[in-house]
């Protein structure tokens, strides 16, 4: 079902003073005229802006502004409140105003009441004005433009307006009285152009009451003609929107009632007409003057004095009966128009006025003021719509959206092509389809009610070879074509295995393809790998595998040997295991220890191929270097072992040594002889050539100068005996040195 979403006909002002507001839904009563400002027994029109505001409203005779005051220049129309459409507002193309949502200017075409007879014959017929909104502050002037004859001395009370299908202009359709013509009048950017496209059928008729209306699909025109004419009946007529000819189509002539009032549905196929306490249905979907009489149902009214009709922008048809002694007069609806049969749900006094009258006229409204009537659904595919606007010319812009009814202002899916397709989620579902358009002439918004018919849709499977993954494992491709035969694409449309983690996988079925989207879930599991840190045991140690953290898998070899080096594998049953090493460094127990010394300098041995191995001398620190230099005289202890305790070796080395000379001459240097042996108990002795006996040295003593008693001896050699004790041995040396004066 089509939805009226502009607001142009939202407010109505009618009879006595009465107004509806169809800006809530259902609509209430307007209150708001002031008592005695708005009297029209049968035609009158309303204007409102985009919003629904209303901007002007008139009888035929006079036209007020959204204040309740009378225009300036508003008087003295040449329209009648008595005849049936008094009046038509059609915008004046390419004035419109995006920033107030309104055309800037409108031209107003009002028709005479057909009994009147005016003293001169230019006072009557048929006549135009031109009213601009930009003036007197936005309440809108008549300009002198007014009244202007377009035809006639007399009227049929008749005329619609009907948007031209180039998107920005307008036809106003009126009837010749005592003739076989019907005038379309173009209405242009160039203004109200007065030369008429004639349109000459078989249809002659004189002045009379009754309403003529063109259907929401701007195609078809409709017309009544009361029983008191030879050309009493129903008329329904072709109209072209492009060239604005109008040619025959149905006619019910077998009616012999008053018969006043007729309308459309709002999907085009259903007309209307009342008469009385009768209420007639047509079905104009037929093909045939035939089937269109047969199509014919009628339904009672439990209230007389049927009249107007009007399609009103909820999509109902609402009906006036004259009702002037009683404030209790209430609307007659038929709330569903567009269902054929006692479905249309006709309910007779409906709509309150709040105390308010309504005499024969409804407001001659254009619920279709903006030309593109009705988005058509192109074709229905498997799980997809394309769309299209009627009459979509001189549009700048679309913005489409598809939308569930129970959630209708968050769109599924969009598109800014002028006819998209749009994907259909699930076919289950009831849907809102919107169309917003800005054109060069205005922006509007339309919608369109939309129950998928097709229900039986595949649910694409796949047999994929893994739906898990490791991390930066390379993927399998995704398959483009389902078990079932499903062509299509994913998204996104290739495993990403970066990221771990459970990731979706669309697949959407290609156009044609009657499947719905179908999802899988693909997971990327962490690579497993465990570092384990190198182990070192010493001969005889007993160890385990190390901790594996939970990790389920195998070691190989499966048994440690603490007697050598190895390196074991850890292999992860877990597809995503990585295999980890870990060594065993096996140390054995060192035992053979050798030390030379050379002067001062002691060089440690050990026979190993451990490279491991830490070296002491005496109580210092422990150093991975085996050489000692500059060791003072005397006993020394070294300590070998190493950095995990696998080795403890200790031996005692002794470092002895003398001066082969010195030079006693006072000088600061080599004035003394002397062996100073440290931790050591020594004795030194000194003796000329000849064994005798010279000095005898304490090791607390500076050492020998030189002299004897003294005297300087000569320079030559001297013999010296050290009785010393070497790491715990008592032992004597014997050697020589040299005096050099």
């Amino acid at each position: 079902m089509s939805i009226f979403a502009q607001g142009e006909s939202n407010i109505w002002y009618f009879g006595i003073n009465a107004g509806l507001n169809f800006n809530s839904n259902p609509p209430t009563s307007l209150l708001d005229l002031p008592i005695g400002s708005m009297f029209s027994s049968e035609g009158c029109s309303t204007i409102s802006d985009s919003n629904g505001n209303v901007l002007f409203y008139t009888n035929g005779e006079k036209v007020w502004n959204k204040n309740f005051q009378v225009m300036f220049n508003g008087n003295n129309l040449a329209g009648h409140n008595s005849s049936t459409q008094s009046s038509a507002i059609i915008p004046y193309p390419g004035t419109y105003n995006f920033t107030e949502n309104r055309f800037d200017k409108y031209f107003l075409v009002t028709l005479d009441d057909y009994t009147v007879q005016a003293p001169i014959a230019e006072d009557k017929g048929v006549r135009y004005s031109e009213i601009d909104m930009s003036l007197d502050n936005g309440l809108g002037v008549v300009t002198q433009n007014k009244n202007i004859h377009l035809f006639g001395t007399t009227t049929t009370e008749k005329v619609c307006v009907v948007p031209h299908s180039n998107g920005c202009d307008f036809w106003v359709i009126c009837k010749v009285v005592d003739s076989n013509n019907f005038y379309s009048y173009h209405i242009s950017s160039n203004g109200f152009n007065v030369n008429p496209v004639i349109s000459t059928t078989s249809f002659f008729v004189d002045a009379r009451p009754g309403q003529m209306k063109v259907s929401p699909d701007n195609k078809l025109l409709s017309y009544v003609v009361p029983s008191s004419s030879n050309y009493e009946g129903l008329y329904v007529f072709n109209f072209n929107n492009s060239t604005g000819l109008i040619t025959e189509k149905f006619a019910d002539t077998n009616a012999n009632e008053n018969q006043y009032g007729t309308a459309f549905s709002p999907n085009s196929k259903v007309l209307y007409k009342c008469a009385g306490s009768r209420i007639y249905q047509y079905d104009v979907s037929t093909t045939t003057n035939n089937d269109f009489i047969a199509s014919k149902t009628i339904f009672i009214s439990s209230t007389s004095g049927l009249q107007s009709m009007q399609l009103a922008p909820d999509g109902k048809i609402y009906i006036a009966r004259p009702i002037l002694s009683s404030s209790s007069g209430r609307l007659g609806v038929i709330n569903n128009p567009n269902v054929l049969g006692e479905n249309c749900n006709y309910v007779s006094e409906q709509q309150d006025l709040g105390g308010r009258f309504c005499l024969a006229g409804l407001p001659n409204q254009l619920n279709n003021l903006k030309p593109h009537n009705g988005i058509v659904i192109e074709n229905e595919l498997c799980n997809s719509l394309q769309l299209a606007l009627e009459n979509n010319n001189n549009i700048l812009n679309y913005n489409w959206g598809l939308a569930y009814v129970t959630n209708p202002q968050t769109f599924i899916s969009t598109s800014f092509e002028a006819t998209p397709t749009l994907n259909i989620p699930n076919q289950n579902e009831q849907y809102i389809i919107t169309c917003t358009i800005v054109s060069e002439c205005y922006s509007n918004t339309y919608q369109l009610l939309f129950s998928p018919r097709n229900t039986n849709l595949v649910i694409p499977s796949f047999n994929l070879l893994t739906n898990t993954y490791c991390q930066n494992q390379t993927p399998n491709p995704l398959p483009l074509t389902s078990v079932e035969g499903i062509a299509g694409t994913w998204t996104p449309t290739i495993i990403n295995t970066t990221i771990v983690g459970t990731s979706s996988y669309t697949f959407t079925p290609n156009q044609g393809q009657c499947a719905y989207q179908a999802t899988i879930e693909i997971t990327i599991k962490p690579n497993i790998k465990i570092d384990f840190q190198d182990t070192i045991i010493c001969e005889g140690t007993t160890i385990s595998f190390p901790s594996t953290n939970g990790v389920d898998g195998t070691w190989y070899p499966t048994n440690i040997n603490t007697t050598q080096n190895a390196t074991y594998t850890f292999t992860p049953i877990d597809n995503c295991g990585q295999s980890s090493t870990w060594q065993v460094i096996f140390l054995e127990s060192l035992s053979d220890l050798s030390i030379s010394t050379f002067n001062n300098t002691v060089i440690v041995n050990v026979v190993s191929s451990n490279n491991m191995l830490l070296y002491q001398l005496d109580n210092g620190n422990f150093q991975y270097s085996n050489i000692f230099e500059n060791v003072s005289f005397g006993c020394h202890t070294i300590k070998v072992t190493d950095l995990y305790g696998c080795t403890e070796l200790s031996s005692s080395v002794f470092i002895f040594d003398y001066p082969k000379f010195f030079t006693p001459n006072n000088d600061g240097y080599n004035d003394y002889w002397n062996i100073v042996i440290e931790n050591t108990d020594a004795d030194l002795y000194i003796f000329d050539r000849y064994g005798k006996l010279l000095k005898e040295i304490n090791q607390n003593e500076i050492g020998w100068d030189g002299t004897y008693n003294g005297n300087k001896l000569p320079s030559t050699d001297y013999w010296f005996v050290l009785e010393y004790d070497e790491c715990g041995v008592r032992k004597t040396f014997k050697s020589h040195f040299g005096l050099m004066r």
